[in-house]
């Protein structure tokens, strides 16, 4: 498409707007006595990773802010289909949730791999 000054652009045909909203960054590691004395981050998590699943209307999302892998259906936008939050791998028990840094999807076998910021790759069935 042109953009009127013989330059290329491209509209958006959907989008998802705040799709991994709800985290705070930052705040996780404050102490104690410096929660009280300021307020927790309201920075947005930055979604790293979007692929397309099966076909045009499915596809996952993750983001910098924990393990969850949101499964979208374009055809309802209005909440994912399915979350998943996958376990951490620093040791047995951990509740801290490390950030997805990229999706990538073996089409022929279904399988998605997934790697996180706790240097760790989980491979899902999809």
């Amino acid at each position: 498409a042109d953009n009127g000054e013989g330059g290329a652009c491209c509209k958006p045909v959907a989008t998802l707007e705040d799709a991994h909203a709800g985290h705070s960054l930052g705040s996780a590691r404050k102490t104690k006595s410096a929660r009280k004395r300021t307020t927790p981050s309201k920075t947005k998590a930055g979604i790293t990773s979007v692929v397309f699943l099966h076909d045009e209307n499915h596809l996952a999302s993750a983001c910098t802010a924990d393990s969850v892998l949101k499964f979208w259906d374009m055809r309802r936008m209005d909440s994912p289909a399915l979350l998943v939050t996958l376990p951490s791998a620093d040791q047995a028990g951990a509740k801290r949730l490390h950030g997805i840094s990229d999706l990538a999807l073996d089409p022929r076998k279904g399988r998605l791999a997934v790697s996180c910021s706790d240097h760790s790759i989980s491979l899902l069935d999809t």
